[in-house]
């Protein structure tokens, strides 16, 4: 559905709707509805556009969910197809018979050697900010991006390493933040490439391959999404 995009608005919401996902025999609540989707973009960040307005309908026996896109099929394709062109362009960079650790550093490196974080990021009112900052299409493409840009970019392309690297939502600095877990021989490990990404030399390191306890002298974990209640989840 993500992918089959209305080259129409819909006149309510001002956005590009995606066909109805109807569910016969399951009745899902609100708050799961937003989990799968929470879920489905956590886990796929090449799926950038869908904008944070959902339809849904649910009764005893159906569920109806609609979903949106912040630009149109054309405009989508162009933008996947050019993080597809920058991905490519790192990928084939990468020399075989490397170590999963090997590959991943090459990763972090290629973020911050082409990502800049945007310093005039209004961290109040994120709709003063421009939608891409927050995607990698933003990061991969324009270059510009903040902690989740970083982030979906170092997941996307480990994944497409065959390295199981996920995203982790949380605060630092008494501000919400995002960084990554990765999972190198059987183990997990805490990535933020956003703190590594400072003009100190020394710091390019500081937040590569750390354990729990490190990470967490400074970085908080939110909740999961089993321990909220359906109300705090919508």
């Amino acid at each position: 559905s993500c992918y089959d995009i209305s080259s129409e608005k819909d006149a309510d919401t001002d956005r590009y709707p995606m066909p109805q996902v109807k569910l016969d025999g399951y009745p899902l609540s609100e708050a799961e509805v937003r989990t799968v989707i929470k879920a489905l973009t956590d886990d796929h960040p090449e799926i950038f556009w869908l904008t944070g307005t959902m339809g849904y309908y649910s009764d005893y026996e159906t569920t109806i969910v609609q979903l949106y896109a912040s630009y149109s099929p054309e405009e989508v394709d162009q933008r996947v197809n050019a993080v597809r062109a920058a991905a490519n362009d790192f990928y084939q960079t990468v020399p075989d018979g490397l170590s999963e650790y090997e590959r991943e550093k090459l990763v972090h490196d290629y973020l911050l050697d082409h990502l800049e974080y945007d310093r005039n990021v209004d961290t109040i009112d994120f709709d003063n900010n421009d939608p891409d900052i927050y995607t990698v299409y933003g990061a991969l493409v324009n270059g510009l991006t903040v902690c989740e840009g970083y982030a979906r970019s170092f997941q996307m392309l480990m994944n497409g390493l065959g390295i199981d690297c996920v995203g982790v939502m949380g605060e630092s600095a008494d501000q919400m933040h995002i960084w990554n877990s990765v999972k190198l021989d059987d183990n997990w490990y805490n990535v933020d490439a956003t703190w590594n990404d400072r003009e100190e030399p020394y710091a390019r390191y500081l937040y590569f391959n750390i354990n729990d306890d490190e990470l967490y002298s400074d970085h908080t974990l939110s909740p999961m999404f089993d321990e909220l209640s359906d109300s705090e989840i919508n």
